[in-house]
């Protein structure tokens, strides 16, 4: 019985270091020591790259921010300099069209590791622009020099709608129209001119890469 006890423990014991094996890197001298883990972290697409950003306290053992991707066939390191306030950002490009899934996580001076995060982003390229279209114009009303343009929905992702036109004194303007106006009035146009309406989008909210629709509607104000 002494025997059969023995063993059963031995049993124990390697099922236990075996259960062990995914946290084993974090285990020194017997005790698990992690490098500051990421705070906050947010994936930002944009026109073929991806923002990172992420916080990290003042008081970080961590000196930097590991960035994998594919599968961990992709990585980028982020040297940690001094940040004020504890915002720090990774940004990756070129990056084809398409969804990634990010494992971020950081190491300090001896390389230790954080437990890491795992979070969803994409890219944006020619299939995104293709998609886009200019906003619906519902109705328009020609009164001598002014235009009154009643709007249709902004479709999602559009944020404004650049409408440039010539004045009565040959003078170019640009203004831009927010996706939550339902009516603009252009005054002073120029008999005989066009409208020029083009769609300015976002594929994201955060994102820091606007996109414009290839081709722009053409409005003739032709009393």
């Amino acid at each position: 019985m002494k025997y059969i006890n023995l063993l059963l423990l031995a049993v124990v014991l390697v099922s236990c270091s075996k259960m062990g094996d995914p946290i084993a890197e974090y285990v020194k001298s017997g005790e698990l020591i992690y490098a500051t883990r990421v705070d906050s972290l947010k994936v930002i697409g944009g026109r073929e790259r991806i923002r990172l950003t992420w916080i990290l306290p003042p008081n970080k053992t961590a000196v930097k921010t590991i960035i994998q991707w594919n599968a961990g066939r992709n990585t980028k390191e982020i040297i940690l300099p001094a940040s004020a306030n504890g915002l720090y950002e990774g940004l990756l490009e070129p990056m084809a069209e398409g969804s990634y899934l990010f494992k971020v996580f950081t190491e300090d001076r001896i390389g230790n590791k954080s437990v890491s995060l795992t979070l969803a982003g994409s890219a944006y390229g020619s299939n995104y622009q293709n998609s886009i279209l200019n906003r619906n114009i519902i109705s328009t009303l020609i009164n001598k020099d002014s235009v009154l343009i009643n709007w249709g929905s902004a479709e999602r992702g559009n944020v404004a709608t650049a409408l440039t036109y010539t004045d009565v004194e040959g003078i170019a303007h640009r203004v831009l129209v927010k996706s939550t106006e339902l009516k603009s009035v252009v005054k002073r146009v120029k008999k005989g001119s066009y409208l020029a309406l083009e769609g300015l989008y976002l594929p994201e909210a955060l994102s820091t890469d606007t996109f414009r629709v290839a081709k722009k509607d053409l409005l003739l104000v032709d009393p």
